[in-house]
């Protein structure tokens, strides 16, 4: 796998690890085997990277909660869980859903490949990396415990990938759940939970999946709107796009115009018959086969400006120039009115 970095947020990179086209094919075949196998297992509050679910679901779900009066929350932030996810631990769990000796071996020599950065190996001892078609489904199997533990206590919770917000009704409900998932979570799977990000908060105060919630004066419900933050995000973007697409506009409009006027001064200096499909000038008969090199000249720089107007537009050089007339009276090298 090759291993590329792309900011987050926060200033850290995030690691990803693109596997080649074959191990791509072939780990989106497995996926596509034991994905159903394992989709019975899931819980409902699981959202993530799951057929016929999305964010939107997940969002649903979590005002159902706000609005039963689970007004507390626990936001749980694992720490890098996609490297740190501990490996001997994820393919147990894998073992007691599919039972296949040679499926769990190939899946186990994914995990283990490594990666190549900036030319040189380095060993993948621990994690699923994010880039491949198996990670997804690896990590809501991995996670699926957690569910299943939270279901047992009879908690609230919404889950998309490792995004998980627990929803419960009081503060001292929400420190008791917060000190004990987190306990449970580093002893049974081994992961790391973020100290630092992993708090209480009131839902006015919560983004989650880039939502933020609000109550309605009126009906007395919990309503949800696009985070403030999520907000500004787009508008940088929505302006970096603009400009990056007026920039290149210019430069294909000059670019346009140049090999238009190339093409016109091919034509203008020796009118010839013209092939429509293609573009370009027909081969004449044996007594004009005699052109003089200048005549080659231009024809050459004619065909250089019909291959680029071609690329530009999808279109042959003549279809772009239909509607131009030429000071000889000519429209696209063809004598006459069209």
């Amino acid at each position: 796998m090759r291993r590329v970095e792309i900011p987050k947020p926060n200033g850290s990179k995030r690691k990803l690890g693109i596997p080649t086209v074959m191990d791509r094919v072939i780990q989106q075949g497995i996926a596509q085997i034991i994905s159903p196998m394992c989709e019975p297992l899931f819980s409902d509050h699981s959202y993530g990277f799951r057929p016929n679910r999305s964010c939107e679901m997940a969002i649903k779900d979590m005002l159902m909660f706000l609005n039963e009066g689970y007004e507390w929350i626990v936001d749980i932030d694992l720490e890098k869980f996609f490297d740190n996810v501990p490996q001997d631990k994820l393919m147990s769990l894998v073992h007691n859903i599919i039972n296949d000796g040679d499926t769990e071996s190939l899946i186990r020599k994914y995990l283990k490949a490594g990666v190549m950065v900036q030319g040189r190996y380095e060993k993948t001892e621990q994690g699923t990396p994010q880039g491949g078609n198996l990670s997804p489904l690896l990590s809501n199997i991995m996670l699926n415990e957690l569910d299943k533990e939270l279901e047992r206590r009879g908690l609230g919770f919404v889950r998309y990938a490792d995004d998980c917000v627990i929803a419960v009704r009081s503060e001292a409900s929400a420190k008791r759940v917060m000190y004990s998932i987190t306990d449970w979570i580093e002893r049974k799977l081994g992961l790391k939970v973020n100290a630092d990000k992993t708090h209480i908060t009131r839902p006015m105060n919560l983004k989650y999946l880039g939502f933020g919630f609000w109550k309605d004066s009126k009906t007395k419900e919990w309503k949800c709107r696009p985070h403030k933050d999520s907000v500004q995000k787009f508008k940088r973007t929505l302006k970096f796009a603009y400009k990056t697409a007026s920039n290149n506009l210019e430069t294909m409009e000059s670019t346009e115009e140049t090999a238009v006027g190339i093409a016109e001064a091919g034509y203008r200096k020796r009118p010839c018959k013209t092939d429509i499909i293609h573009g370009r000038p027909l081969s004449m008969d044996s007594n004009e086969n005699l052109c003089s090199q200048g005549n080659l000249k231009r024809k050459a720089e004619t065909g250089r400006a019909c291959e680029l107007l071609r690329l530009l537009h999808g279109t042959s050089c003549f279809e772009v120039m239909l509607n131009r007339r030429m000071p000889n009276g000519m429209y696209g090298g063809v004598r006459g009115e069209i």
